[in-house]
């Protein structure tokens, strides 16, 4: 954790404590050590320690609840950080093909993996700009590009969708293109293929009724 984040988390115990020195005393710290910490910024490995059991020890929820949240947008910062740099480097001037090929399989790979994290973070409009440069970039270099859809996706935005796909697909049936359709609509091919699929059956039996 950042001297930041323990600072925070301290601030918190002094809330609770009623002051610096009871909070302190909490931690087993020395007046001249939370002296130095709060007026030099000067946070020790052994302070850090001190205060992180202190607070897991006498409040293990809302502790562990405020590490586990910052550990997320450090996460999220850090795989933000690592698509930005495999988008720029792909798109430099005279850069290699093999060496773009492998960039750009790499920052799919990272947004497969990380899907989920994608979605929670609300980084999905950032990750399809990249990707329609990417693939403008791919063209140009005259090579396919064409990635895989997210496996994740928000409620919301397969409520906005749903309504505009199921009347595709029933307007193309019995010929749906599910490959096309789930491009277009930046779903996995298999969810379009279930929804085809459960369309059809659902249609074919009210003909029967």
């Amino acid at each position: 954790m950042t001297d930041e984040d323990v600072s925070e988390l301290f601030r918190k115990l002094v809330k609770t404590s009623g002051s610096v020195s009871r909070a302190a005393e909490r931690c087993g710290l020395e007046r001249r050590t939370v002296y130095l910490w709060s007026k030099k910024g000067d946070l020790r490995a052994p302070t850090k320690r001190k205060v992180l059991r202190t607070l897991l020890d006498e409040a293990p929820e809302e502790t562990l609840s405020y590490m586990s949240k910052r550990c997320r947008q450090t996460a999220a910062y850090l795989l933000s950080t690592y698509q930005r740099t495999l988008f720029e480097n792909a798109l430099e001037p005279k850069l290699p093909l093999d060496e773009f090929n492998r960039l750009v399989a790499m920052f799919d790979e990272a947004r497969r993996q990380n899907a989920g994290m994608i979605v929670d973070e609300g980084m999905e409009e950032g990750i399809a700009s990249m990707q329609f440069s990417l693939r403008r970039q791919a063209s140009e270099r005259r090579v396919s590009y064409e990635p895989e859809p997210p496996e994740v996706i928000t409620l919301g935005g397969l409520t906005n969708i749903m309504p505009s796909l199921m009347a595709e697909i029933h307007r193309q049936s019995p010929d749906t293109d599910t490959t096309q359709l789930s491009k277009e609509f930046n779903l996995p091919v298999r969810f379009v293929s279930t929804i085809s699929r459960c369309l059809a059956e659902l249609l074919a039996s009210d003909g029967r009724s």
